[in-house]
């Protein structure tokens, strides 16, 4: 495994670090009722709402994001019938699945004409969204953004793809660190 330089070292301790909470979902959402729910009808809207957020994602991005295995989330595809599109990409291998109604706009989008720039905070979930992390970085970059458990430190952004990554390191100081060769 290659060695992190100390300046780029993730700025969290996974998911037990003391910066995130956890509790227990009636305590967290007391008003939430899952019992109402038909299982089905509740991985089918998972699915949904993942790939309204994620998509366009394949089947393997789905079993692996919701953990309930390909045969499960491809019932739940088959469920949601004419609500999500299969569609091919010519940049990622495999059939990829969006919503029926992304469809258009997705179509009909246009590249920006100037470079998009965001910085995403530590275990931001678009960071963790995907299986297959190439199309957000390439494979020889992974250690410098993600922990071993898969959790991504804070990121930069250029077009959509990890540019670098940065930390605060005082109150009116923010580093970066390019990821580019």
């Amino acid at each position: 495994m290659k060695q992190v330089p100390e300046a780029v070292r993730l700025a969290f301790d996974g998911w037990r670090d003391a910066h995130n909470t956890y509790r227990r979902l009636p305590e967290a959402l007391p008003s939430v009722r899952l019992d109402g729910l038909d299982p089905a009808q509740a991985v089918a809207m998972l699915i949904e709402r993942y790939i309204a957020r994620y998509g366009p994602v394949t089947l393997d991005d789905i079993a692996w994001w919701t953990g309930l295995g390909i045969r499960r989330c491809r019932d739940a595809l088959h469920e949601l019938g004419t609500q999500i599109r299969p569609v091919r990409l010519r940049e990622w291998a495999g059939k990829h699945w969006v919503l029926r109604i992304d469809l258009d706009r997705i179509m009909h989008a246009t590249k920006p004409t100037r470079t998009q720039v965001s910085l995403l905070a530590a275990l931001d979930p678009y960071t963790m969204g995907f299986r297959r992390r190439a199309r957000l970085l390439n494979h020889n970059l992974h250690d410098f953004v993600y922990d071993r458990s898969g959790n991504a430190t804070n990121v930069a952004l250029e077009d959509g793809r990890v540019a670098g990554v940065w930390d605060v390191s005082t109150r009116s100081e923010v580093r970066f660190f390019s990821l580019r060769a």
